[in-house]
């Protein structure tokens, strides 16, 4: 029997990084457990090989704001950021219902369902998923964010962890940063498979026993879990920091991220060092928080409140909701 069929409209790459596709992928394996048929449409080879490791079909195509003639689905989720609004009336036409993920283009507007968690929340708003209660999270980490988090007096070990592509290079600087700190812990570095600078992270560490790296980490929400204390980029990461209660140092790679801090700053989750942040400052910034064992404690009780790490349930569930009363397609067989 012919499947309901959502196609995913996304890309990813060393350039426009990974969070993108994690999220995807993440509301995709969510979705095809509750049987739905999915597919992914993408401008960029590394999330069409991604998704066919994962057993979907991807698709190829040249044009950002392109779609295949003969394409068909019963929901179009598009996570590629300021979609225009013909694009979306393109996107309409086809019969599609949209879901559109962190979308500032006029596009947005003619969706069915907009989230973003990055937005202040959205409580009765329709159509609109707004605040950190629909971020997406694997499901690891609502796993994790269930244990209590232990904040011990003295700290053993820092994560750093600046996305899986880290545009803006802040690995190597943080990595410096931390050569220089006169504290006895294991500093574990967590790069992603699109990172670019590999070679230089190595040199840099080279003979440091306090330093490990490790690659393209199938399940980061142990290591975050364990850690005392975390250095990451502003993105998803920092929202998985929140709900599994791991204290952070946290610096923006662009202006979109220092703009989505500033919740977490206001609330008292983490240390925000914003853009640029000299190596003396995330040196000092990181000392600071390691010998203030109170303060480390504070943050995680507020962050686990704030973020819960059920997101993926609920965004699933409003998907569901979408496409309750949708009837089958006359899909070709083929994606």
């Amino acid at each position: 029997m012919d499947k309901i069929r959502i196609i995913f409209r996304v890309d990813g790459d060393f350039k426009i990084g990974l969070g993108h596709l994690v999220r995807s992928l993440t509301l995709a394996k969510s979705l095809r457990e509750e049987g739905f048929e999915i597919g992914f449409l993408t401008m960029t080879p590394l999330v069409e090989e991604a998704a066919k490791r994962q057993g979907y079909p991807g698709r190829p195509i040249k044009d950002k704001f392109g779609w295949p003639d003969t394409l068909r689905a019963n929901l179009i989720i598009t996570d590629i950021n300021h979609t225009p609004a013909d694009y979306m009336r393109r996107l309409r036409a086809t019969g599609a219902r949209l879901v559109t993920f962190d979308d500032l283009g006029q596009g947005r507007d003619l969706a069915d369902l907009i989230v973003d968690a990055n937005l202040p929340s959205s409580s009765g708003s329709t159509g609109c998923l707004y605040g950190p209660d629909y971020i997406i999270l694997r499901k690891e980490f609502s796993q994790y964010a269930r244990r209590e988090k232990i904040i011990e007096r003295e700290i053993r070990q820092i994560l750093v962890s600046m996305g899986g592509s880290d545009p803006s290079n802040l690995t190597l600087k943080v990595a410096e940063a931390l050569k220089g700190l006169d504290l006895p812990v294991l500093t574990n570095i967590i790069i992603g498979k699109a990172f670019g600078q590999k070679e230089e992270l190595l040199k840099s560490v080279e003979g440091g026993e306090r330093f490990r790296i490790e690659e393209d980490v199938l399940d980061i929400s142990e290591k975050m879990y364990r850690a005392d204390l975390a250095v990451t980029s502003a993105g998803v990461t920092m929202f998985e920091l929140a709900c599994l209660g791991t204290p952070g140092v946290i610096i923006a790679q662009d202006e979109v991220q220092a703009k989505n801090l500033i919740p977490f700053k206001e609330q008292g989750l983490f240390i925000d060092l914003g853009l640029l942040p000299t190596i003396d400052k995330i040196r000092e910034s990181v000392k600071r928080l390691a010998l203030d064992a109170n303060a480390r404690l504070e943050m995680s009780r507020y962050a686990k409140k704030f973020v819960d790490g059920q997101g993926l349930f609920r965004v699933t569930r409003a998907i569901k909701s979408i496409l309750g009363k949708e009837k089958k397609l006359c899909l070709e067989k083929s994606f």
